[in-house]
C-alpha cells in the first residue's frame, strides 16, 4: 500500500524540515521522487514487490503545503543528496535506489523493512536456522518434606514446619 502526500494530508508542519521529519516517522518507509523518474518508479516497484507499505511524496507537486520544491530543498540540505529517489527507512535516510538494492543483495532488506514497520514480517525465510534452547523440565521433587506443611516465617518466606 502506498500513501501519497497531498494537500489533503493531515501532515501540517511549520517548516519543510518539520514536515519531512513527521512524514518519514509516520511512514516507516518513505520515498521522495517525481513521476518522470525511472529510478523512483523502480524503487516504488521494489517496495511493492516486497509487500511494503510506504509513503510517497512527489517533489514536483506544487499543491502540497509545503510545496514539493520546498521539501526537495530541505531534503537536499539535510541529506546532501541532490538526486531522487530519496529513501528513508524507520525515520532514517538510507540513500537512493542503489542503497535499496545494496540492502537487498546483502540480505538485510527484509529485516530492515520489518524493523521500520513497513511489513508485518520479513518476506523471505532467514538464511540460517534459528537456534532454540531446550526448555528445562520442571522438577518433580516435592518442595516440602512428606508429611509437613509449609509455614510462613515472620519475614514473609516459606519454610518447612
Amino acid at each position: 500500500m502506498m500513501v501519497v502526500c497531498n494537500s489533503a494530508s493531515a501532515l501540517r508542519a511549520t517548516s519543510p524540515d518539520d514536515w519531512i521529519t513527521k512524514f518519514t516517522k509516520d511512514n516507516g518507509c518513505a520515498l521522495f521522487g517525481f513521476a518522470g523518474c525511472s529510478y523512483c518508479t523502480q524503487a516504488k516497484a521494489f517496495f511493492k514487490s516486497k509487500g511494503a507499505h510506504f509513503g510517497y511524496c512527489d517533489i514536483q507537486d506544487s499543491s502540497t503545503t509545503p510545496t514539493g520544491q520546498e521539501i526537495y530543498r530541505a531534503l537536499e540540505s539535510r541529506t546532501h543528496q541532490d538526486t531522487v529517489p530519496n529513501i528513508w527507512l524507520g525515520g532514517k535516510f538510507i540513500g537512493g535506489l542503489d542503497a535499496l538494492k545494496k540492502l537487498e543483495s546483502s540480505g538485510r532488506l527484509d529485516a530492515a523493512l520489518a524493523v521500520a514497520g513497513c511489513t508485518n514480517k520479513p518476506t523471505a525465510k532467514p538464511s540460517t536456522k534459528p537456534t532454540v534452547k531446550p526448555t528445562r523440565k520442571p522438577s518433580t521433587k516435592p518442595t516440602t518434606k512428606p508429611g509437613t506443611q509449609p509455614t510462613v516465617q515472620h519475614n514473609g518466606t516459606l519454610s518447612d514446619a
